[in-house]
């Protein structure tokens, strides 16, 4: 029987293949950023605010002797005061989010955007227990301040700065006050008492 050689060759053959080279991964684009926050998440918070007392409106009345007793008060406007909320970029969030964060940082449940106190005279029924002369008033409790937050964009890959202004009010406390009397530092009563 005829034997033929087999020589094998293997390393040399592979020492004479050409390696490919591995390719570099290329940088994540725009579409492969990381997510970050929610999508469309909004927040604010108020690095500044002020709370104050505003007469709304008001009627002066001059209770004689004999005249005491229960009556029924027509009021004017003294002033109105509007919920609001401003931006200071083009980028906004949701007004009623600033509000709620207003809300937190005074204490008070306030009004929604763009709501407004009555432009409207009212009529109150107030007792009188002596002669004098009184202010009858309705009043509301305004909040203002300045706010700082973020919006998540539509990918949730960034948070988007925002800021801005916002001012909005409290249920009104209405009433009357003797203008003989005194009343409490920085009390409605107090304020109601600058137009005797």
């Amino acid at each position: 029987m005829r034997y033929s050689k087999i020589w094998f060759v293997t390393g040399a053959i592979i020492a004479g293949m050409a390696v490919p080279a591995v390719a570099e991964a290329a940088p994540p684009g725009p579409d492969f950023a990381p997510v970050i926050c929610e999508r469309g998440h909004q927040s604010a918070r108020f690095v500044s605010k002020v709370k104050s007392n505003v007469i709304t409106h008001k009627k002066k009345v001059s209770i004689a002797d004999g005249m005491t007793g229960s009556k029924s008060i027509t009021t004017t406007v003294e002033r109105s005061v509007s919920a609001s909320v401003t931006f200071n970029q083009s980028t906004q969030i949701s007004a009623s989010v600033v509000i709620a964060s207003l809300e937190g940082a005074i204490g008070l449940e306030l009004a929604s955007n763009l709501s407004q106190t009555s432009t409207n005279s009212q009529t109150f029924n107030m007792n009188f227990n002596k002669p004098g002369t009184y202010i009858v008033f309705d009043g509301v409790e305004k909040a203002s301040g300045a706010w700082t937050g973020s919006k998540c964009n539509s990918n949730g890959t960034a948070l988007v700065p925002v800021s801005g202004k916002a001012t909005s009010w409290a249920i009104g406390h209405e009433g009357s006050i003797n203008c003989a009397s005194n009343y409490r530092a920085g009390s409605m009563q107090a304020k109601a008492k600058e137009y005797c």
